[in-house]
């Protein structure tokens, strides 16, 4: 084949143009011949004809995945040229499942740590895309650390590849770090990160991180991140996490409800923060856990020392310890209906039948 021949040319530039051509094909028969003639030439003196190869190499996919192409391509993740190294990695990436073994898995690991950035984001983006099978504890903890990377296409990518590994992340570190990067500048990162959280489901739910989608749900409304928004719903719908938040972050919490509709409570059991409130003994969630009553729609019955709640699933019921927090919440409810009688809205009324 005339372009095999080429590859041999004095030229660098015809080299460099035949590797072009060659990744170009994709008739089995005939990237058996074009593999082996790539290889001889993936140590060319010239960096362009290198990349080049890598470039054509990659190009031709699932079919270049024998395990001396896999080789060849780590071995280039070393290479003294930036440009050769970032062919290597998109390579790896395109030669698809066949390149995700535990030895390509460390080696993009270890990139992310020590490459360069315009290298970094390219490793973080395979990881990703290699799904949970890449997501051992080296990968998770280097992704983590890239979320502080200066770059911010890396910072991009490494939150991109977390939020692909789901329920893989869901380490209380790792709920530190994906807190702390909800504050990043880039809306990018903190629509991956706050997805990330929301994935990790009951772990994810933890006060700080709380705290953090809170924050990330600031200022305007029309502005706040719907992933911060889905993720902070399926926090509030853990009992465990809500009964550890302080006053501060409660009266937030009320505050961000009543300034949006997109905070629903629709995943929140409807004797949720009553329950919260009982347990707690804490009076600030009174106003929330009228609020929420009021969005959901539900009953409430008072009937010696116990809270009936009726909703579309049927009943629930709660024990009050003390006469005093069945005051206070009767008196909650009833104050909500005063200010809300002008507006001829709605309100669970608290029946004391005691």
């Amino acid at each position: 084949m005339a372009l095999v021949n080429a590859l041999r040319d004095e030229d660098s530039g015809v080299r460099r143009e035949a590797s072009e051509a060659l990744g170009k094909f994709r008739n089995k028969d005939v990237t058996n011949q074009i593999i082996p003639a790539l290889m001889d030439v993936s140590h060319d003196n010239d960096s362009n004809v290198r990349s080049q190869v890598l470039e054509a190499l990659g190009k031709l996919g699932k079919e270049a995945a024998t395990n001396e192409v896999i080789s060849e391509l780590l071995n280039a993740l070393q290479d003294k040229d930036l440009y050769v190294q970032l062919r290597a990695a998109r390579a790896l990436g395109e030669i698809g499942e066949k390149a995700a073994t535990n030895e390509v898995i460390a080696a993009l690991a270890n990139v992310v740590r020590n490459g360069d950035s315009n290298v970094q984001w390219q490793a973080c983006r395979i990881l990703g895309n290699m799904g949970p099978k890449a997501a051992t504890n080296e990968v998770i903890n280097e992704l983590l650390n890239a979320l502080h990377n200066r770059n911010f296409d890396v910072r991009r990518d490494a939150s991109d590849a977390l939020r692909e590994f789901g329920e893989k992340v869901a380490t209380n570190q790792a709920c530190i770090s994906l807190s702390n990067a909800l504050r990043d500048n880039d809306s990018r990162v903190q629509s991956n990160v706050s997805e990330a959280l929301g994935k990790m489901g009951e772990h994810a739910t933890t006060n700080q991180v709380i705290a953090s989608l809170l924050n990330a749900c600031g200022g305007e409304p029309d502005f706040w991140n719907e992933r911060s928004v889905n993720a902070l719903e399926r926090c509030i719908s853990s009992y465990d996490a809500l009964k550890d938040l302080n006053s501060e972050m409660i009266l937030k919490l009320h505050s961000c409800m009543k300034m949006s509709e997109k905070i629903s409570a629709s995943l929140v059991p409807s004797d949720h923060f009553i329950k919260v409130f009982l347990d707690t003994e804490n009076e600030t969630w009174l106003p929330l856990t009228v609020y929420v009553a009021v969005l959901q729609g539900i009953a409430v019955t008072a009937i010696s020392n116990s809270i009936r709640v009726y909703d579309s699933n049927g009943l629930s019921e709660l024990s009050v310890s003390r006469s005093e927090l069945m005051d206070s919440l009767v008196k909650a409810f009833r104050s909500q209906k005063r200010q809300l009688k002008g507006n001829n809205e709605k309100v669970p009324e608290v029946e004391n039948n005691t």
